[in-house]
């Protein structure tokens, strides 16, 4: 087997993760179907990933390679180096159910600080979370940026995702765009008397909140130097 401190360090510098990558760094040669199965991984974001853990059909060493994916993917994604898995990273044996896809369900919204608005955008299975600053809450500026973030997110050949929100009317404008539908995404309403409508977006929200309170205090205006140095942080 490859050297585990090499290894860390290669896949450091990756900004994808896909499915060769992973088996030429950590196996020395190709794998098989059969010689795979599933393991849970924790992530930072308190999400569950299911990644393949057994090499060469060698059930001895499936906890030391499930240890070693859960840390070099588990500190990727909380450093945000990590923007995609590509959808063939998962393979499955007959008897094992088929995990949920990466990369077709995210949650939106829109949160005010100050006189900036910041678009977040998490990805559901992953958690993975995206923001940007937006102009105003027209829906071509949601449109654009939508668009934008979920390129970071999701593969361009990849199935077509749905994106929840809130029933504001810069969403509710975007339900038939031509535009979200060439790029094979969709916009899922949440209903006007769940105000909690979707959680997944609400702890998104409630996190950037916090890392923008924690960067400064006194909760005064967001520039956008500040904020490019937040997301790169």
């Amino acid at each position: 087997m490859p050297d585990v401190d090499s290894t860390l360090r290669l896949i450091g510098q990756w900004k994808y993760i896909i499915t060769t990558d992973l088996t030429s760094a950590f196996y020395q040669i190709p794998l098989s179907k059969e010689s795979m199965k599933y393991c849970g991984v924790s992530t930072p974001y308190r999400g569950t990933r299911v990644y393949v853990c057994s090499a060469m059909g060698m059930p001895g060493s499936e906890t030391a390679l499930e240890e070693l994916m859960c840390r070099v993917l588990g500190k990727l994604l909380q450093a945000g180096a990590v923007a995609k898995l590509a959808d063939d990273l998962y393979f499955e044996q007959s008897t094992t159910p088929s995990p949920e896809t990466v990369g077709v369900s995210f949650a939106a919204d829109v949160i005010k600080r100050k006189r900036k608005l910041i678009l977040v955008l998490r990805e559901c299975i992953t958690s993975f979370t995206t923001t940007t600053l937006i102009q105003d809450e027209r829906h071509q500026y949601l449109r654009d940026a939508l668009v934008r973030l979920c390129i970071e997110l999701r593969p361009l050949d990849g199935p077509p995702a749905v994106i929840r929100t809130d029933p504001a009317p810069g969403f509710k404008a975007l339900v038939n765009d031509p535009l979200l539908r060439s790029d094979r995404l969709s916009i899922e309403i949440g209903r006007v008397k769940n105000n909690n409508k979707y959680p997944v977006a609400e702890r998104a929200v409630e996190e950037l909140q916090n890392e923008l309170l924690r960067q400064d205090p006194s909760d005064g205006y967001v520039s956008l130097l500040a904020f490019q140095q937040l997301l790169q942080a």
